[in-house]
């Protein structure tokens, strides 16, 4: 489905879309055009878009049910691109046909107006006054309960008060909405410009005061085609309904306007005898042109063409119908019937290509898409010839290898960061009863020497993570990691000289470290899309459960065969390696790599993870002015909800690792080393957990299946209340398997909040996560200093039984606030 001098061909990553044979690639019109608009006699498609109408027609003209429905024509009546009106032509210039080789194209100086990405951030004068005729004004309606809600909008039930029907209110936030707020005036915009029967209609819109875009849509009380197929097993109705879908992109393509995410969220079911459908969703609707040419990652997983998936140029009109072909699967998998639709959208039949685009005389205009032989990514230029080489077209030119995205690159090495930095934090701990042999070191001292590190680790949590909210993560990280490398490599110098040099050293560390935690979650907001911020929270933060297992499991493994000085010296020797990788690959923002490929920078821009004129904004270094931190967001509930969280988290996770050995020897009866490998599978247990639930977290955001709030509270919440009952049943039981069985499913139940509410310092923050953060952790070093000591005297004035019902009961009060005053809206102040 790429984009060249030859018209694209059928998908090859996967079946693709089904071409219809035609007689010297002209369409014969059969009947009377449905739209206004038909195709006038001998007219020539473009050759390029053909095969979007001619696979519409599959339904539209073949599969209709309903005979008082009236009939769509074939591949006339779709006013496909390259068929001009023929009511109203259009100019001269829109005329494109094989005959006319030296044409300019379809193209008027508002062609690349329309597009979440092209198009403009504010509605246009000429927008403004096409909304004043709108049957609702402003102050003309009201807004009533909410229907739905997600990251970019509130969809509420309203009424007009002139003519008392209901409404659909689609109320935006400006500053809380996930996606940019270019992408809503997208949507008003193309409705503007795309009035059909089979298409939602826009009844007004109204930008309020407070910053709020209410866009009013008429009521389809039926609601989506994704709700409605569970209920109405008809084959009759549905494929209706995949009619009335195939006719509004038929008018959305004579338009020359792609969708670009055609699922069954997006069509809604209009009430009547024949209940019929209206596309809706056009924040992401682009006007193309004939060539029909994107390159980026848009539309929802799942109903997307493969194409897309690989981050490749792909015709998007051909796209659109992919989509319609696997929402067709959908109906026909929900419903239980075979359909027999979709197969003809999805399948290729052998044999059949594109034949060549007309060639074009003089620059063509795209739309911000240049062809591939004109792209400069390093890949060689491909002629025209190429793509025909065999009389199939089945030959295509070898595509250029993929490059891996430097955003997954940098959450390797965030994960590589937290694994460097925990493993040579808690080495000390795994070393301590070789060293205290060798050094005889007192009870009290040994105690001094470990609280060493989080007495300087608490200090520097915030500062540092405001300072890489304003000046970018790299460089703080890179001390962070540099510091603990060396730490571990002067310890065993330290140790020998006595107590103090030893706790001043580990102090420092601590002080360096400090910012370790807020700085990668900073990085992470400038890099991460939403819908992947799960996973990459997740692997970042699965670095330090692997570098805590390296330390506990592999540090006593090495001392006793090598010392524990040399194991001091491996660890560190092994982190300075990591700090030179970091040196040379990591970046604060895509905007300062070098690694991001032009494809990977548009879709960040486009996700609205990065800003438009991030490289041309002076850093505030270079200008002398530093943004003030709005300290009063510190107070708001989300913010005050995700720090409970991490403190409730922090007391748990610490009782556990402080005290559990404890209950293993005295309690239990346990031998020291049986005790030591049952926290191992702890740790093992909690890593893989989060590799495993981070990407089934993400599928169900991308898939529609939960909101990102509904999916933070629901992992969160579970987590709390499942670490809870875990340590619980320890009361209960005294058999060391049940206990240790107990105790993972516990930790492995925590696991969860690496996804639920870690993640969700950036899903409320974008410009202060790293304060944020840093704040939210300061308050858990807190609560993991406070935990071992409240947990000695609870166990020693009322036993172990009351030490755990008293976490069960903290875990399930992070989970009453967390579960009612979270929020995935972004706080940030638009400046």
């Amino acid at each position: 489905m790429g984009c060249g001098s030859s018209a694209s061909a059928p998908y090859q990553s996967h079946p693709g879309v089904k071409t219809l044979e035609g007689q010297g690639g002209q369409v014969q019109g059969q009947g009377p055009s449905h739209f206004r608009n038909g195709q006038e006699p001998g007219e020539v498609p473009v050759i390029a878009t053909q095969v979007s109408a001619r696979a519409l027609q599959v339904l539209a003209a073949d599969l209709r049910p309903d005979a008082s429905v009236p009939r769509m024509a074939t591949a006339t009546a779709h006013h496909a691109p390259g068929l001009r009106q023929s009511a109203a032509p259009r100019h001269p210039r829109h005329r494109v046909s094989v005959a006319s080789s030296d044409s300019e194209g379809p193209w008027d100086k508002d062609d690349l107006s329309y597009g979440p990405s092209f198009g403009p951030e504010e509605l246009q004068p000429a927008d403004l006054i096409q909304i004043q005729q709108l049957p609702v004004q402003p102050n003309s309606y009201y807004v009533g309960g909410v229907l739905a809600k997600t990251d970019n909008c509130q969809i509420h039930l309203g009424a007009s008060y002139s003519s008392k029907t209901k409404v659909i209110v689609k109320r935006v936030s400006r500053e809380g909405s996930a996606q940019p707020f270019q992408t809503h005036v997208n949507e008003v915009r193309c409705l503007l410009r795309l009035q059909h029967d089979r298409i939602v209609k826009l009844l007004g819109v109204s930008l309020s005061p407070d910053h709020f875009l209410d866009i009013i849509l008429e009521y389809c009380p039926m609601g989506a085609l994704r709700n409605y197929v569970k209920e109405n097993e008809e084959p009759k109705r549905l494929l209706q309904l995949l009619c009335d879908t195939a006719e509004a992109l038929a008018f959305m393509h004579g338009q020359w306007f792609a969708h670009l995410d055609v699922k069954p969220h997006n069509i809604l079911v209009q009430e009547g005898e024949v209940p019929r459908a209206k596309l809706c969703d056009f924040g992401t609707a682009t006007r193309i042109g004939a060539s029909g040419c994107l390159c980026g990652l848009m539309g929802t997983p799942g109903y997307r063409a493969p194409e897309i998936e690989e981050r490749s140029e792909f015709n998007a009109y051909k796209a659109d119908v992919w989509s319609l072909g696997k929402v067709a699967e959908f109906v026909e998998t929900s419903c239980g019937r075979p359909l027999g639709v979709y197969r003809e959208l999805l399948e290729t039949r052998p044999g059949l290509a594109d034949a060549p685009a007309p060639a074009q005389k003089g620059p063509q205009k795209r739309a911000r898409v240049q062809s591939p032989a004109k792209r400069k990514e390093g890949t060689k230029e491909t002629s025209s010839s190429s793509s025909a080489a065999s009389p199939t077209g089945a030959a295509s030119p070898p595509s250029a290898p993929k490059k891996f995205p430097a955003r997954m690159m940098i959450c390797w090495l965030l994960f590589g960061c937290r694994l460097v930095c925990q493993a040579n934090r808690i080495l000390l701990g795994a070393l301590l009863p070789a060293i205290r042999q060798e050094l005889t070191l007192s009870d009290a001292e040994a105690g001094s020497l470990l609280s060493a590190f989080a007495s300087g680790y608490m200090f520097t949590q915030i500062l540092g993570g405001a300072l890489a909210d304003l000046l970018g993560g790299k460089w703080i990280l890179q001390l962070a990691i540099t510091a603990v490398s060396l730490g571990s490599l002067v310890a065993p110098v330290a140790l020998q000289q006595g107590l103090w040099p030893a706790y001043c050293t580990y102090f420092f560390m601590g002080i360096f470290e400090g910012p370790s935690f807020p700085t990668a979650g900073s990085m992470l907001s400038k890099w991460i899309p939403a819908r992947e911020r799960s996973l990459s929270s997740s692997l970042a933060d699965t670095g330090g459960s692997i570098g805590g297992l390296l330390a506990l499991a592999a540090g006593p493994v090495v001392a006793s065969y090598l010392g524990w000085k040399a194991c001091f010296v491996i660890f560190g020797m092994l982190s300075i390696t990591f700090c030179s990788a970091w040196l040379c690959l990591a970046s604060s923002s895509p905007a300062q790599s070098s690694w991001v490929s032009k494809q990977e920078l548009k879709m960040l821009i486009d996700e609205g993870v990065v800003e438009k004129a991030t490289k041309q904004r002076p850093s505030p270094v270079a200008s002398g002015t530093f943004p003030a931190v709005p300290w009063r967001i510190f107070i708001s509930p989300p913010v005050l909800a995700v720090c409970y969280a991490h403190s409730v988290f922090n007391f748990g996770r610490y009782f556990l690792y402080g005290w559990i050995p404890t209950f293993y020897s005295q309690v239990l009866d346990v031998p020291a080393t049986t005790a030591a490998a049952c926290m191992t599978c702890l740790q093992v247990a909690d890593a893989y957990v989060k590799l495993i639930v981070a990407p089934f977290a993400d599928n169900l955001v991308n898939s529609g299946r939960l909101s990102i709030l509904g999916l933070r509270r629901l992992l969160s919440c579970s987590a709390f209340v499942g670490f809870g009952a875990g340590l619980c049943f320890c009361s209960c039981t005294r058999s060391p398997v049940l206990v240790t069985a107990a105790l993972m499913a516990a930790k492995s139940a925590s696991s969860c909040h690496a996804a639920g509410f870690k993640t969700n310092y950036l899903d409320i923050s974008k410009k202060h996560t790293g304060t944020i953060s840093g704040v939210g952790n300061t308050m858990a070093t807190f609560a993991s200093t406070l935990s071992p000591m409240l947990a000695g005297t609870v166990i020693q004035g009322s036993g172990w039984n009351a030490m755990f019902l008293l976490c069960f009961a903290v875990n399930l009060s992070g989970a009453v606030v967390f579960g009612l005053f979270s929020s995935a809206t972004n706080l940030d102040r638009k400046d």
